[in-house]
C-alpha cells in the first residue's frame, strides 16, 4: 500500500506560530519525499550584438552567479581568469573563468542588468516542468505574467545573491488556500517557488546552491610547497616492530656468509590445511599453459637453474611426512630483458584446505628502504656517479631448517616425474627479511668499511645501488669495497 505524509500542528504555546511536524506510517516500500518548485525565470543574455534566451534559477543561496560553458560558448564572450571553487550541496568544484554578460526580460523591455558570472563547465540542473494551470489557479491576482510559464526545464543559468538588489521588485505574493508557494516579483515577471500540492514524487529531485570560495596568495603558496615538500617515513606499529624484533633475535650468519632466517609469524596464527593436491593441480595446469606457448623449455632451464646454484634442492625422503606447505609456481616472462627472459613466482597466498594461506601467517613488517626522493635527489649531487645491483638477492638468503617445511614446492624432475623440492626463500615477509639483512650486513661492518656501510643504509633501494662520490679516486675507492 502507498505511504503517505500525515501533517499534525504542534500548539503546544498557544498565541504564538506553529511548528508542522511530519508523521509517517511504518512501511517497507520506499517514501516519497515532498518536493516543489523552484524559482526560475525566462531572460535573455547578451553581449554586444549576440545573445541568447536561456531558463534561469534564482537562486538566494547562491552567492555569485554561474552560467553553462553552452550559453558562454554561444555569446562568445570575452573570458577572464578566475581562481575559485564553487562548492555546492554534494561536491566541489574548481572555477577558472567568468565573464561579463548583460541580462534583461525575454519580452520587451527597457531593464538591464549587468553583471559578472563564472563560467561552470558542466551542466548546471533540470527542474522538472509543472503544471501552469494547477499553480496559477491558486493566486487571486489577475494578469500576473509569469517569469516561467513552464515552471521548470533545463538551466543555463544561476542568478545569485549579488545580482538579487538588480532584479527583485516589491509587492511578493503569498500563498494562498492549501498551496505552500509564492509569487516573487522581479524585472522578468513573477518567479514562483514552493511545494506542490501532490504529497510526494518520484521525479529527481534539484538542489542549487553556489557558494565562491577564493583563496589568496599566500594560501596557494602554502600549498604549493606542502605539495612539493618530501615525506617523512611514518612510525612503525606494533606488527612492523614485532617482525623487527623477531628478526633480531633470529637471525644467523652462516659460516660462507650467507644469512639464515626465521619468518615472522602473527600472534595466535591460524591453522593451515593441506596444500599438495592445489599446488599440483595449478602446476599441471601452468605445464600444459606453457607448453602451448612454446615456453616450457625455458621455464624448465631456469628452474634448473635454481637447484644448480642451491637456491632449492629436493625434499628428503625423511621429511616427506611432515606438515607442509606447498607454493604453487608459475612463470612470468619479459620478453624484452636482455638477461632473464622468465621468472618463476612462488605464490604464497594460495589458500589450503583450511582456507588459510602461508601469507596469512605471517607478518609483512615495516617499510626500510630509504626514500626513492631521497636516493634520487641526492644522486644528482654526485660529481662521479656509478650503480650497481645485487644479482638473485633473495635466492641468496636461505631459511631457518626447521621452517624449510613451509617452502615446498613441485616440478617435474628429467625423469619425468613430478617431485617435492624445498624452496629456500621468497614469500610475503621477503622483502622486509632480506632489507633487514643488507641493513644488518651495513651496521656489522660499519667500522671496518664505512664507505660500503653508508652506500648500503643510504643509496639503496632494494637489490639495486645508486650512488656516486665527489672525485674519482673516492669513487674507485668505494666501488672496490
Amino acid at each position: 500500500m502507498a505511504e503517505h505524509l500525515q501533517f499534525t500542528p504542534n500548539r503546544s504555546q498557544p498565541g504564538t506560530s506553529f511548528m508542522t511536524t511530519a508523521r509517517a506510517a511504518p512501511s517497507s516500500e520506499p517514501r516519497l519525499l515532498p518536493c516543489g518548485f523552484i524559482h526560475t525565470a525566462i531572460i535573455t543574455v547578451f553581449m554586444d550584438n549576440r545573445w541568447m534566451t536561456v531558463r534561469a534559477a534564482v537562486d538566494t543561496c547562491s552567492s555569485s552567479s554561474v552560467m553553462s560553458e553552452r550559453v558562454a560558448s554561444h555569446l562568445k564572450v570575452d573570458r577572464l581568469p578566475i581562481n575559485v571553487e564553487m562548492t555546492g550541496a554534494v561536491a566541489t568544484m574548481a572555477l577558472s573563468q567568468s565573464a561579463v554578460v548583460g541580462i534583461r526580460p525575454a519580452f520587451p523591455s527597457t531593464d538591464r542588468v549587468e553583471l559578472e558570472a563564472a563560467i561552470m563547465p558542466l551542466s548546471l540542473a533540470s527542474t522538472p516542468p509543472t503544471n501552469k494551470k494547477d499553480v496559477a489557479k491558486h493566486y487571486k491576482v489577475k494578469d500576473v505574467r509569469l517569469a516561467d510559464e513552464d515552471l521548470g526545464g533545463p538551466i543555463y543559468f544561476i542568478l545569485g545573491a549579488s545580482a538579487h538588489k538588480h532584479i527583485f521588485q516589491e509587492k511578493v505574493i503569498k500563498n494562498c488556500e492549501d498551496v505552500d508557494a509564492i509569487a516573487v516579483p522581479t524585472i522578468f515577471g513573477y518567479t514562483v517557488g514552493g511545494a506542490t500540492t501532490a504529497t510526494g514524487s518520484s521525479k529527481p529531485l534539484t538542489s542549487l546552491q553556489v557558494e565562491i570560495k577564493t583563496e589568496n596568495l599566500d594560501r596557494l603558496l602554502s600549498r604549493l610547497w606542502e605539495f612539493e615538500s618530501v615525506p617523512t617515513s611514518p612510525k612503525h606499529s606494533p606488527d612492523e616492530l614485532a617482525a623487527l624484533q623477531h628478526f633480531n633475535d633470529t637471525v644467523q650468519v652462516e659460516e660462507d656468509g650467507r644469512y639464515t632466517v626465521c619468518l615472522p609469524r602473527v600472534k595466535d596464527p591460524p591453522t593451515l590445511g593441506r596444500s599438495r593436491q592445489m599446488a599440483l593441480s595449478r602446476y599441471l595446469s601452468n605445464e600444459r599453459s606453457l607448453q602451448r606457448r612454446g615456453k616450457l623449455e625455458v621455464f624448465n632451464l631456469e628452474m634448473n637453474l635454481y637447484l644448480q646454484l642451491r637456491h632449492a634442492e629436493p625434499v628428503p625422503a625423511a621429511e616427506l611426512d611432515l606438515d607442509s606447505y606447498y607454493l604453487p609456481i608459475h612463470g612470468v616472462f619479459k620478453e624484452q630483458s636482455t638477461t632473464t627472459k622468465v621468472r618463476p613466482v612462488f605464490d604464497g597466498s594460495a589458500r589450503t584446505t583450511s582456507g588459510v594461506s602461508l601469507n596469512d601467517l605471517l607478518l609483512p613488517g615495516p617499510a626500510l628502504l630509504p626514500l626513492i626522493t631521497d636516493i634520487l635527489l641526492t644522486f644528482r649531487f654526485h660529481q662521479v656517479a656509478f650503480s650497481a645491483d645485487i644479482g638473485k638477492m633473495f635466492r641468496e638468503i636461505q631459511l631457518d631448517p626447521s621452517e624449510r617445511n613451509f617452502h615446498w614446492f613441485l616440478l617435474r624432475d628429467n625423469d619425468g616425474k613430478v617431485k617435492d623440492y624445498i624452496m629456500l626463500f621468497g614469500v610475503k615477509s621477503s622483502p622486509f627479511l632480506a632489507n633487514s639483512i643488507l641493513q644488518h650486513l651495513a651496521t656489522t661492518h660499519k667500522t671496518s668499511h664505512p664507505l660500503t656501510s653508508y652506500c648500503i643504509l643510504q643509496h639503496f633501494y632494494v637489490d639495486d645501488l645508486l650512488t656516486g662520490a665527489p672525485t674519482r679516486e673516492v669513487a674507485m675507492a668505494t666501488f672496490s669495497s
